[in-house]
């Protein structure tokens, strides 16, 4: 070898080993945190509001015919969908387009076709979620809440589509004399991976909790959707992600309004705190909210600490992402470790940029010296009566500082309830007893037990005659 090939090829093997201790570097038992290495770069659109029919004179409470209300928002919307389809066009590798809740203006079927029937022309896959409109203003306000569960059950659909890594959903089938009852049980929170970047979207906001139901007479069934706070499953997924060391980017739809509805202080102070050690235990880079359709770009969530809100964010920046009707979205480019935001405007549907007009992040990567344990797992009760008679069970424990109880009610052969526990339930009681049908005494126990939390599915299943009842822990 002559000394020109012989230091050609010593420049290669020095520039290969910098290569490689570049990508080795961010797994190295001893980083805790540092920049973004993948060089998977890309973009996503994100966006809020498209809350059909609603129009910036909705906004302005300005006062418009149903039909002009109707009108204005059909073309903001398609506005929006026209002005993305070309911003993918001039930018490339733009990976998909989150809508950070209202997806609609009150859940109605005809408000929700329309929606589809325009962003089915999206050229790029769309990552939903539900806003207050969708699944929390309509409740009980709508013939057997047909409205937020229709938007439950399309929201439910369309994510089972992404193939989510993660989706903190359940659905249980029974009877209870005389209707079969469908369960959707959970925050609807899911996340999913590009490149070095973990998404999470939950939905309205992380404390959501709300319980509905109605009869579905074309179904044939009950339906009862039974809507939990995202925390538990979030810690959990968070915690894979840090350990795996990606960025995190997390996404829902109110920013602080709503927060404390449907709260004692104690449990709302104890629930946002906790959110807000999540924030800062998992180093989230950014968040991504709507709800707000004049505020676009980077802001300040409860800038005057109404909702308690202020020291929960911390550092953590947070970007509002528009409206259809203000002709609002956001881009945000994912290159060298670096996330870009850009404001874009989708007026008469074009694409307006202001390239000075934006806000850089540093994503936050890179694995733990010592690696996250896994948050403390849920789990959940299910009671179960096989036997000859009527059943009744209870379930009580303490959570978030409260004490709950449950109960069943009478249950027939053959029917079955399932209970989920919080993670950091405590004094955990079950207990199952049979009617025997005798006047001075009508219930038998059966079993009475106190438990540590199972952190898993468990099953109490009765069994037997009336006399003779049994359990065991089998749902088989």
């Amino acid at each position: 070898m002559n000394k020109i090939n012989h230091r050609k090829a010593f420049k290669k093997l020095f520039l290969t080993s910098c290569a490689m201790f570049s990508l080795l570097a961010p797994l190295g038992t001893h980083i805790k945190y540092g920049l973004a290495q993948s060089n998977d770069n890309f973009s996503m659109i994100i966006a809020s509001d498209t809350q059909y029919p609603w129009t910036a004179k909705t906004d302005n409470d300005v006062e418009e015919s149903e039909d002009q209300k109707k009108a204005g928002s059909i073309i903001a919307n398609q506005n929006h969908v026209k002005s993305m389809n070309s911003l993918k066009q001039q930018v490339g590798n733009i990976r998909g387009t989150i809508i950070n809740g209202d997806l609609t203006a009150f859940g109605q079927d005809w408000q929700l076709d329309k929606y589809k029937e325009i962003w089915k022309n999206l050229s790029v896959p769309i990552y939903p979620g539900l806003g207050n409109h969708d699944y929390a203003n309509n409740v009980n306000d709508c013939f057997a809440n047909n409205c937020a569960i229709r938007m439950v059950e399309y929201v439910r659909d369309e994510i089972k589509k992404l193939n989510p890594r993660s989706f903190d959903y359940r659905e249980s089938n029974s009877y209870k004399f005389p209707e079969i009852r469908t369960e959707h049980i959970g925050s609807l929170a899911y996340s999913w991976d590009m490149g070095n970047v973990h998404f999470v979207q939950m939905h309205n906001y992380p404390l959501y909790e709300r319980k509905f139901e109605g009869f579905d007479v074309g179904a044939a069934k009950r339906k009862i959707v039974q809507i939990k706070n995202s925390l538990d499953w979030l810690e959990k997924d968070l915690a894979q992600a840090r350990n795996e060391g990606k960025a995190i980017i997390l996404n829902y739809h109110d920013s602080d309004e709503h927060w404390p509805d449907n709260y004692e202080k104690p449990t709302y102070d104890q629930l946002k705190s906790r959110f807000g050690e999540i924030l800062n235990k998992y180093n989230v880079s950014a968040i991504f909210v709507g709800h707000y359709h004049t505020t676009t770009g980077k802001s300040i969530p409860d800038a005057k600490n109404e909702k308690g809100l202020l020291n929960v964010y911390g550092n953590v920046p947070v970007f509002y992402s528009g409206a259809a009707s203000q002709n609002k979205y956001l881009l945000a480019r994912f290159e060298n470790g670096q996330m870009t935001v850009e404001k874009v405007s989708s007026a008469n549907g074009g694409v307006s940029r202001d390239p000075n007009d934006t806000y850089s992040v540093t994503l936050k990567t890179g694995s733990l010296a010592t690696p996250i344990a896994p948050a403390p797992q849920s789990g959940s009760i299910t009671f179960f009566n096989q036997g000859g008679y009527v059943a009744r069970y209870s379930l009580s424990y303490t959570s978030g500082g409260r004490n709950e109880s449950i109960s069943t009610g009478n249950m027939a052969l053959g029917n079955k309830k399932r209970y989920d526990l919080p993670a950091d339930a405590t004094n955990i009681k079950v207990r199952g007893e049979a009617n025997t049908g005798i006047v001075w005494s009508p219930w038998r126990e059966i079993f009475n037990r106190s438990i540590e939390h199972p952190r898993e599915a468990v099953c109490y299943k009765t069994y037997n005659t009336t006399l003779n009842a049994k359990w065991n822990n089998s749902c088989n």
